[in-house]
């Protein structure tokens, strides 16, 4: 019994250890950012259980293919990210794609950054698999770039079709 109390005292010093060092990396603004996006991570957990992913789309600018960004623009993004993910580690439940991306591109179109989401879906052995992300231009955020390869974009039907998701 004494055993495992030391081992739970080591694994908590650590975790707290390695927090400490990760707070003192951030600055004021991310640490702002931080709780905006835990704030937005929360409202978009739950109202993902009250309405529809069409209902929750937040406006926003479609940008062209191949736009070009300003400088610095695509950087303060993946910062973004990074806060969110992180964020969504330190959420009491599990977080999946789906609130993460509506909080990514809430914090976006808050600093007017035009971004778009995107869900998209393939086969795997067990069925289905999905995912969502966000795009500036044609760049995903925080994701490898091949990511729209490797899942077949779905268009809602808020975008112009007549069935509930019809493929790009």
């Amino acid at each position: 019994m004494n055993w495992l109390l030391t081992w739970w005292k080591m694994v908590f010093w650590n975790t707290l250890h390695r927090r400490i060092l990760l707070a003192r990396k951030l600055s004021l603004l991310d640490w702002l950012a931080l709780a905006e996006a835990w704030l937005g991570l929360f409202f978009f957990a739950l109202a993902l259980r009250l309405f529809s992913a069409e209902r929750l789309e937040i406006p926003s600018r479609q940008t062209g293919s191949g736009a070009a960004l300003p400088l610095g623009i695509f950087e303060w993004a993946e910062r973004l990210y990074r806060l969110v993910e992180l964020a969504s580690r330190l959420y009491p439940l599990p977080m999946t794609c789906l609130p993460r991306a509506l909080t990514l591109r809430w914090m976006l179109a808050r600093r007017g950054i035009v971004s778009a989401l995107h869900i998209g879906a393939h086969k795997v052995d067990s069925g289905l698999s999905a995912h969502a992300w966000v795009e500036i231009g044609d760049l995903p955020v925080g994701e490898t770039p091949d990511v729209a390869q490797r899942f077949s974009r779905l268009t809602p039907a808020w975008a112009g079709s007549n069935l509930p998701f019809a493929k790009d």
